[in-house]
């Protein structure tokens, strides 16, 4: 069941649509507002960071390595199958073109603990914040679910300020915590996450997804 809850809580990372108003009418009201003098000029903002669309191989190189986790865990030799499962069953506006997975056990028994590493790509940036802000808006009420069968509680948590946004979930399943934390970075959404029957280290946590991110952006913009 740990293993399961794992698998469940990670794939609910798939997200939704964004909205924007229109920002006609107050272009308009500067626009005649506006004195006739000469605007001082303004500081120009840095371009925003351009991210390549990359093939599986290369999203799978990005994945974390054994290396990455803290001593004693081991990678699994398959990743957990898909369910399709999503937070409180919400229903994905888009799906990523390119999945890829990595899990990692430690220890056996009631002591053992799983961690996940996952990249999401999208065809372009605005199909991932979509998927990224429907995930996002759906946590905003997403208390009670199901998973496998079992009850379980989401809470949203604290995550890293990394990447475009990030958000952070921990969810209690049949005496099980999962620490998820997800990071919206270009055309891809990032997801690390732990599960373990014992006090999970939210710290540790939050580590893999910093790891994650930096190790994905090296590849995306390199």
């Amino acid at each position: 069941m740990l293993k399961t809850a794992l698998a469940a809580v990670a794939v609910a990372a798939l997200l939704t649509s964004c909205s924007s108003t229109s920002s006609d009418d107050k272009t308009n009201t500067a626009s005649k507002t506006a004195p006739t003098s000469t605007a001082a000029p303004t500081a120009t903002a840095p371009p925003a960071p351009t991210y390549r669309i990359l093939d599986k191989n290369d999203l799978e190189n990005a994945l974390l390595g054994i290396d990455a986790f803290p001593t004693g865990y081991s990678q699994d030799s398959e990743t957990q199958e898909d369910t399709g499962k999503t937070f409180c069953d919400y229903k994905e506006p888009v799906k990523p073109t390119v999945k890829v997975e990595r899990d990692f056990t430690k220890g056996a028994g009631v002591d053992v603990q799983a961690g996940a590493a996952i990249l999401r790509q999208y065809d372009n940036e605005a199909d991932a914040k979509t998927a990224f802000d429907a995930m996002t808006n759906e946590l905003k009420t997403c208390r009670k679910d199901t998973l496998e069968g079992s009850a379980a509680t989401h809470s949203v948590t604290s995550a890293p300020d990394v990447g475009d946004d990030s958000i952070g979930v921990r969810t209690e399943v049949d005496g099980a915590t999962a620490l998820s934390n997800y990071a919206l970075v270009g055309p891809t959404m990032v997801y690390t996450g732990t599960v373990s029957y014992l006090s999970g280290d939210a710290d540790e946590a939050a580590d893999l997804l910093v790891k994650q991110v930096a190790a994905y952006t090296a590849a995306a913009r390199g």
